[in-house]
């Protein structure tokens, strides 16, 4: 279903060349809930054909 959305952002992958591309994904939340994400996103890398290449924490202040 997606296939022709992902053959437009990256046509080599289209044409049989596989091309090393990198995502980045940043979530913003508080404290409480962080080692929760962290696990759901770890469990599901692990069944996936992504790879997990990096993860970490940062205290930052959030000012409303």
């Amino acid at each position: 279903m997606l296939s022709p959305l992902a053959n437009r952002l990256h046509p080599a992958q289209a044409s049989g060349e596989e091309n090393e591309v990198a995502y980045s994904f940043e979530p913003v939340c508080q404290q409480d809930p962080e080692g929760h994400l962290r696990a759901l996103l770890v469990q599901a890398m692990s069944r996936n054909t992504l790879t997990l290449n990096a993860l970490r924490s940062e205290n930052i202040e959030i000012i409303n």
